[in-house]
Parts: C-alpha cells; sequence; structure tokens
C-alpha cells in the first residue's frame, strides 16, 4: 500500500486535532493536528508522507479560504 505513511499522518493529526478541539481554543484543531503530525515526522520512525498529485494544492486551497473567511476589519486593525 504506497499511501500508508500518508494515512499514518492524517491518523495523527485527527487525534491531536480532535484533542485540542475539546480545550474550544480558536485554530486549536489546526495548531493541534500541525503538532501531531509533527510528533510523527520528528519521531523519524515513519518515512515522509508521498501527497497523490495535486491533492496537496487542493487542500491549501481550502484551508486558505477557511483562515481568510474568518478574517475581519477589526482583526486587520487588531494585527
Amino acid at each position: 500500500m504506497p499511501n500508508i505513511n500518508l494515512i499514518y499522518y492524517l491518523i495523527a493529526g485527527t487525534i491531536c486535532g480532535a484533542l485540542a478541539l475539546k480545550t474550544g481554543i480558536p485554530a486549536a484543531p489546526l495548531v493541534g493536528a500541525l503538532i501531531g503530525a509533527s510528533i510523527v515526522s520528528i519521531s523519524g520512525k515513519i518515512d515522509i508522507a508521498e501527497w497523490p498529485v495535486g491533492t496537496r494544492t487542493i487542500l491549501e486551497i481550502g484551508i486558505g479560504t477557511v483562515i481568510g473567511t474568518s478574517l475581519t476589519k477589526e482583526s486587520l486593525v487588531d494585527l
């Protein structure tokens, strides 16, 4: 199974993202998933995952859209 490493990363990201969701902190699921996948990557026990062609780009566009729609004039002033 060529994408088994990707499945391991997705499982780690999902578990840590779900745990972070319980905290109620805004953007916690995104950060939790990032931390979970990073821990797996840093451990060195699982090889780097290979994303299917085009999948990463689609996900990046989706994440950017989600983050972009949450920005307001007030958040821009705060920055």
